[in-house]
C-alpha cells in the first residue's frame, strides 16, 4: 500500500511539472471553449461590440460576454455582486480596499496557486503590485498599476488660465508665488463683473499647485520628522485655507463654488465667463468642442506651481496606485481558461494590438519613432480599450497610454505641459500612501477623505472659521483617522519606494 501511495504522489508531481512545463494552455481540457462572461467598470460603449474586443476574441479564440458597472454607485452594485455569488468568470474593477474585503472573505480566487502555469501574467506583476493584493499567502488580484514616467506618475489637475484674459490685463508672465496669484486674480476681477476670477468645484478646494505652497500638495505628506500627516490633521492645513478664504472674501472665487458641478465649471470656463478654473487634463472632451466655437479665439495657459510664504512650492500627483484591477470570483467554474485567455492576451503583438491597434489605421509613427494616433479610428475603435486589461506589462503599457492623451491636440497641450517642463515636473510629489497596502482602518478613508473636503468648503465659503480646524481635526481623528495615520506610519517605516 504504502509502494503505491508513493508511486501515486510521484504520477501527481510528474503531471505538475509537466503542467508548468508546458504552461496553462497544457490544463486546459479538450473540446469547445467556453464563453466566458466578465463585468467591468462603466464605458461610453457597449464592450460586446467594440472593436478590440472583437480582435480579442479572434486572438484569443474566447468569446467574452460583457457586463459593465453603472456609472453611480458602482461600488455598492460590485459589493451586491460578489455578496450575491452573482456569476462573473473575471471582474475588472473596484478599489484596493473593496477588492481585499472580498478576498479576505474567502470570495476571490488564489492566483498563487496558479501563476506557475502562466509566466507572462507571473512577469507582468510587479512587486508593488503582488504586495499590495496579498492576503496571508495568497494573491488575489492582478492591480494594474497607473501609468508612470521616468519613475513618476502623471499630474493630471492644475488651475488652467486664460492666457489672452492675462494679455488684456497687462500681465506677460506666470505667477511665480502666492502674492502673485492674487494680485493676477484681482487683474482678472477688472475685466467685469460677469467675469470669474476663479471657478471650480467643491472637490477641487484644496487648489492644486497652491495648497503645496502652504505645505499640502497631497492628501497625505512627510513633515519634518518624517512622519506621515494627513492634510486633515496638518497645521499647515490652517494657513492654507484663511488664504482661500481671503481670496472667496475678496470676491476673486466664484461665489457659486460650493454648488458647482463640473458642468457648471465647464460651461463657465467654455463661455468665456471664468479668467481661470481647476480642470484635468481630459476635460476637454468635456468643454473643447464648445470652447473651439463659442471662444475661438481663446489661449489657454497653465499654471505651475507657485512659491509660497515659506519658500515652498510643489504640486501632486499620483504616485503609484490602480489604473485597473482584475480579479476572479470564488463562482468562477473556468479557472484555468480564464487564466489560458489573460496569458495569451500578453503575447506582446496580442496586446500592443488590441490596446493601441494597428500602425496606419489606428496610429502612425513619426521620424522619432513617437506614435500619434489616427483619429476618429483610434479613439473610435480603442479609446476604451485599456478597460479590457486583465494585465499590464507596465513599462510597455505606459508608452502606449500616451496615445490616449494625444487623441485631443488639447489633451496632449495640458498634459504634457504638466508633465513634461521643469516648471511642473521638478516639483510633483507624490501621495506615497497609493504605494500603502490595504488595512482594516481603509475602510474609513473614503468618509475621512469627504469630511475633510467639507470643512474645508465650510471654512472658505464662509460658514466656519478657520479657528473650527482644530475641532474639526479632533473629530477626524476620533472617525478612524487615528488608527488610519498610526497604520500608515507603522508601514511607512519599513516603505522603499518601487
Amino acid at each position: 500500500m504504502k509502494k503505491v501511495l508513493v508511486l501515486l504522489m510521484a504520477l501527481v508531481m510528474l503531471a505538475s511539472v509537466a503542467c508548468a512545463e508546458g504552461g496553462i494552455a497544457s490544463m486546459v481540457p479538450a473540446g469547445d471553449k467556453p464563453v466566458l462572461r466578465a463585468l467591468l467598470i462603466n464605458a461610453n460603449a457597449d464592450y460586446n461590440t467594440y472593436p478590440a474586443a472583437a480582435y480579442l476574441e479572434e486572438a484569443t479564440g474566447y468569446k467574452v460576454e460583457y457586463d459593465m458597472l453603472p456609472a453611480s454607485n458602482s461600488a455598492d452594485k460590485l459589493n451586491m455582486v460578489i455578496a450575491g455569488n452573482e456569476y462573473y468568470d473575471f471582474i475588472v474593477a473596484g478599489s484596493l480596499d473593496q477588492v481585499m474585503r472580498f478576498a479576505k472573505a474567502g470570495a476571490l480566487v488564489n492566483l498563487n496557486d496558479w501563476l506557475q502555469y502562466t509566466p507572462k501574467l507571473d512577469a507582468a506583476i510587479n512587486d508593488y503590485e503582488r504586495s499590495s493584493f496579498t492576503y496571508e499567502d495568497g494573491l488575489y488580484a492582478i492591480g494594474m498599476q497607473n501609468p508612470a514616467f521616468d519613475g513618476k506618475g502623471s499630474i493630471n489637475t492644475c488651475i488652467f488660465l486664460r492666457k489672452d484674459y492675462m494679455e488684456k490685463v497687462g500681465v506677460t508672465e506666470m505667477p511665480d508665488t502666492t502674492e502673485e496669484f492674487t494680485e493676477l486674480l484681482r487683474k482678472f476681477a477688472t475685466l467685469g463683473d460677469d467675469i470669474i476670477p476663479l471657478t471650480l468645484t467643491p472637490a477641487n478646494i484644496v487648489l492644486p499647485g497652491i495648497a503645496g505652497a502652504f505645505g499640502i500638495p497631497n492628501s497625505w505628506n512627510v513633515n519634518a520628522d518624517n512622519k506621515l500627516v494627513a492634510a486633515a490633521a496638518d497645521e499647515n492645513t490652517k494657513a492654507y485655507l484663511q488664504y482661500v478664504k481671503d481670496l472667496y472674501q475678496e470676491g476673486l472665487i466664484d461665489p457659486e463654488f460650493a454648488a458647482n458641478q463640473n458642468a457648471n465649471v465647464f460651461e463657465k470656463w467654455s463661455t468665456g465667463k471664468a479668467a481661470a478654473a481647476v480642470l484635468n487634463y481630459w476635460d476637454c472632451d468635456s468643454y473643447g468642442d464648445a470652447m473651439i466655437e463659442l471662444q475661438p479665439d481663446a489661449e489657454i495657459a497653465y499654471l505651475p506651481p507657485v512659491q509660497g510664504p515659506d519658500g515652498q512650492r510643489a504640486i501632486g500627483y499620483n504616485a503609484g496606485g490602480f489604473d485597473r484591477i482584475c480579479f476572479i470570483p470564488a463562482v468562477c467554474e473556468n479557472v484555468e481558461h480564464v487564466l489560458n485567455y489573460f496569458e495569451i492576451k500578453l503575447d506582446e503583438e496580442i496586446f500592443r494590438t488590441y490596446i493601441i491597434g494597428e500602425e496606419g489605421t489606428h496610429y502612425t509613427v513619426d521620424e522619432n519613432g513617437d506614435r500619434w494616433p489616427i483619429n476618429p479610428t483610434f479613439v473610435n475603435e480603442r479609446g476604451n480599450s485599456v478597460n479590457l486589461r486583465t494585465g499590464s506589462p507596465n513599462e510597455v503599457y505606459s508608452e502606449y497610454w500616451k496615445l490616449r492623451v494625444k487623441k485631443r491636440a488639447e489633451y496632449w497641450d495640458a498634459w504634457s505641459t504638466m508633465n513634461m517642463t521643469d516648471a511642473f515636473s521638478k516639483h510633483g510629489v507624490g501621495e506615497i500612501t497609493n504605494y500603502a497596502p490595504a488595512f482594516d482602518s481603509t475602510v474609513n478613508l473614503s468618509s475621512l477623505n469627504t469630511m475633510f473636503n467639507d470643512e474645508c468648503v465650510k471654512i472658505v465659503a464662509g460658514s466656519l472659521e478657520v479657528s473650527d480646524f482644530d475641532a474639526f481635526t479632533e473629530e477626524w481623528m476620533n472617525n478612524g483617522g487615528k488608527e488610519l495615520t498610526e497604520d500608515y506610519n507603522n508601514w511607512y517605516l519599513t516603505f522603499e519606494m518601487p
